[in-house]
């Protein structure tokens, strides 16, 4: 087998969307993102991995949260991009706005975002350690939120910020449309694991 592991544009260790705002997780559609996945996998992971093999190896997308949802956009666009698709807490709906009818809560954030499009989301700032551990709304488990302090301490390249109105309002019209896919193309297994007190999807 083979694992083959990347950063979506503006995470990790990839190039920020807004220059100058390194922190920002900002975006403006998440179509490039899917452009950019469908080309990775088919233009170079695939290819790699048959001259490696030198035989097709079955394909099986792992992804969590945004990428559970940029993983099942990838799937309906290309139905026969892989074999299998888990999904870890996808992002299916924003936590923040369920609280009001999904149409109405996509209209909100739209007109918001005409005039505050690359400002952080209320009350969120550029990083910052998850201290105290195990009290963040990322995880539970303090060694999580310890590791990641590390890694961001030993590589500060990796450390994020939250996201902008403009990164919220694309994942709120993103989730309003995907709900309204026609998903009867694909025919591949789809497994989705979702945490009963997750605070952000």
């Amino acid at each position: 087998y083979a694992v083959s592991v990347h950063d979506w544009m503006g995470q990790g260790l990839s190039s920020r969307h807004i220059k100058g705002e390194y922190f920002k997780r900002h975006i403006t559609t998440f179509e490039d993102d899917v452009d950019d996945y469908l080309e990775l996998l088919k233009n170079y992971i695939h290819p790699l991995l048959s001259k490696q093999y030198a035989s097709d190896i079955p394909t099986i997308i792992l992804s969590h949260s945004m990428g559970g949802h940029l993983a099942f956009k990838s799937v309906l666009c290309e139905p026969d991009l892989a074999e299998g698709l888990f999904m870890c807490a996808p992002l299916m709906q924003v936590r923040a706005l369920s609280y009001v009818p999904e149409k109405l809560a996509a209209k909100m954030v739209a007109f918001i975002n005409k005039f505050y499009s690359t400002a952080y989301v209320p009350g969120g700032s550029d990083w910052s350690t998850r201290e105290p551990y195990g009290k963040t709304i990322f995880t539970h488990d303090p060694q999580r939120d310890a590791i990641y302090d590390e890694w961001c301490e030993i590589n500060p390249k990796l450390k994020i910020g939250d996201p902008t109105i403009g990164w919220l309002n694309e994942a709120a019209q993103s989730c309003y449309r995907l709900k309204k896919e026609d998903v009867s193309n694909i025919k591949i297994p789809v497994h989705a694991v979702l945490a009963s007190r997750d605070l952000l999807v």
